[in-house]
């Protein structure tokens, strides 16, 4: 018999399948307080933004590929992978919650990129990891489950960032005007479960996968210029 564990946490349910098992995950224990991304969607609407560009060709491809072998011999130590081909109505928080079901408390960063001109995302996000084997992990279950419950064509894909690392991405992002729209838009950090138990003790399950607040600003020269792209060129930070 196949076993079914249901969590229904509120509405706006999504569904997951993890080695025979279904999940039922609440979206919307995910969304911030005074989420209203209807008002912000209008807001954005009315500023000039970027069209729906193509993503730039990326000539070192086979360097970024994600080699499960090499992960598995410890010859790759990167954390940082593009996760491609995400369904563009799905939300940061649907992606939150995907990765909650797959590889929960293993993650600490995510940002689903934003095209502020169609108000959906580009199709792909960057996620970090807290090892490599996390990676290889992520990569089985999206290949087992692909997007769960939500209806695509889409086969989920993985490969290297060129940025790498959790500081690394704070300081690629924290001058970024990108950290001035609304929560769904922005990276956002997260609790891994090693960091939990350092800070919570017996208690680390509760804080384990819940957002931590993003550093701000350090470089006003930075975030001006960032401010001033973005009024032209839309929000489009680099990988």
């Amino acid at each position: 018999m196949t076993a079914t564990s249901i969590l229904t946490i509120g509405t706006n349910n999504r569904r997951y399948n993890n080695n025979g098992c279904e999940y039922v995950v609440s979206i919307a224990q995910y969304y911030p307080e005074a989420y209203d991304p209807i008002e912000r969607r209008q807001r954005a609407l009315e500023a000039p933004h970027a069209p729906n560009l193509p993503i730039r060709q990326n000539h070192a491809h086979n360097v970024n590929v994600v080699d499960e072998e090499k992960i598995l011999l410890g010859q790759d130590v990167r954390t940082t992978v593009m996760v491609r081909n995400i369904p563009n109505q799905m939300t940061t928080y649907e992606l939150e919650a995907i990765l909650k079901s797959y590889v929960p408390g293993k993650y600490d960063f995510i940002y689903l990129r934003i095209d502020f001109h169609a108000m959906s995302n580009v199709g792909y996000a960057f996620v970090n990891l807290e090892s490599p084997l996390d990676i290889y992990h992520l990569n089985a279950c999206l290949k087992r489950n692909g997007w769960g419950a939500v209806e695509t064509k889409k086969s989920p894909a993985l490969s290297y960032a060129t940025v790498q690392g959790r500081e690394a991405l704070i300081e690629k992002f924290r001058n970024s005007s990108v950290m001035e729209e609304g929560l769904d838009c922005r990276p956002r950090l997260f609790y891994t479960q090693t960091e939990a138990q350092k800070h919570a003790g017996d208690s680390w399950k509760k804080l384990s996968g819940k957002a931590q607040s993003f550093p701000g600003a350090n470089n006003t020269s930075k975030l001006e210029r960032s401010r001033q792209n973005a009024e032209t060129q839309g929000l489009w930070a680099s990988n």
